[in-house]
C-alpha cells in the first residue's frame, strides 16, 4: 500500500477526495471536479497507471505496444468493443485527457471510441493503420443521442460539440493527422469561423476548402470517414 485516501483527504496540494462512491472517485483539482474510475476489485496503480496525468508530475508514458494496454472504462466515453481497444500508455493518457478537456463544458454529450488497435498491436483487418495503439476511431457526435457511429450530415451533425471535441484532441499538440470527410471537414470549418475563429488561424488545421486532394492541414479527407474520424497520434 502506497497511500490511503478518505473523502476530505488531500492527495497534493489542490488536490482533494470528495467522494468514493458507485465505481468512481469523485477529485477537487484546482476548483474543477474530475472523476477516475475504479474496479470493483482491489487494483495496483504505479505513476503510468494514473488516469489522469496531471495528478502526477513528470511523468514518462511509454509510447511502444510492448506494454500495450487497454483502454479502461470511464464516465465520459463508451468503448465500441475492449478487443480492440489496445493502445500504447502515452496514446491511452492523451485520449482520456482530451476527453477529459471536452468534458469540462456543461451536460456535454459522451464520446464514442471506435477501433484502436489489436492487443500487442500488428495487422488489423480492414484497416491499414492500427497496427501501433496511436490510431484512434472516434464517433461524430450526433444531434439524436441514440446514434452512435451515424453518418454525419448537415442535418444530424452536432457541430458544436463534435468541434470542441477535435479541438480538444488538437490541443494535446500531439496528433499527427485527423482524417475525416471532406463535406463534415466543411460543415466544421463553416461552424468554427461562425463560432469566431478567422480563416489564418484555421488554415494549418483543415485540408478544406483547397480540395480532398490537397497536402493541407492537419486535418485530411480520407474515404469512408463520414460516420467517425480517425486520430493518429504522434509517437513520442
Amino acid at each position: 500500500v502506497i497511500a490511503s485516501y478518505r473523502p476530505g483527504d488531500r492527495i497534493r496540494e489542490g488536490v482533494e477526495v470528495l467522494s468514493i462512491e458507485d465505481g468512481l472517485v469523485e477529485l477537487s483539482n484546482a476548483g474543477e471536479v474530475e472523476y477516475l474510475s475504479i474496479s470493483e476489485i482491489p487494483v495496483e496503480l504505479s505513476a503510468n497507471d494514473v488516469f489522469y496525468p496531471d495528478l502526477v508530475a513528470e511523468l514518462n508514458l511509454s509510447g511502444s505496444m510492448d506494454d500495450g494496454m487497454l483502454l479502461p472504462p470511464g464516465p465520459e466515453y463508451t468503448i465500441k468493443s475492449e478487443t480492440y481497444a489496445w493502445a500504447t500508455p502515452r496514446t491511452i493518457a492523451l485520449l482520456r485527457d482530451a476527453i477529459h478537456e471536452y468534458a469540462k463544458g456543461h451536460h456535454v454529450p459522451k464520446v464514442h471510441i471506435g477501433d484502436i488497435s489489436r492487443r500487442g498491436g500488428g495487422p488489423f483487418k480492414p484497416h491499414i493503420s492500427h497496427q501501433e495503439g496511436r490510431d484512434v476511431d472516434i464517433a461524430y457526435v450526433l444531434h439524436d443521442r441514440r446514434v452512435r457511429f451515424g453518418v454525419a450530415t448537415t442535418g444530424t451533425l452536432d457541430r458544436k460539440h463534435t468541434w470542441a471535441l477535435l479541438q480538444a484532441l488538437l490541443d494535446t499538440h500531439a496528433v499527427t493527422y485527423v482524417f475525416l470527410d471532406y463535406e463534415v471537414q466543411r460543415l466544421l470549418y463553416e461552424h468554427a469561423l461562425a463560432d469566431g475563429m478567422t480563416p489564418e488561424q484555421l488554415e494549418p488545421l483543415f485540408q478544406f476548402p483547397y480540395g480532398r486532394r490537397a497536402a493541407q492541414g492537419l486535418i485530411r479527407h480520407w474515404k469512408g470517414h463520414r460516420d467517425h474520424f480517425h486520430v493518429r497520434f504522434s509517437a513520442p
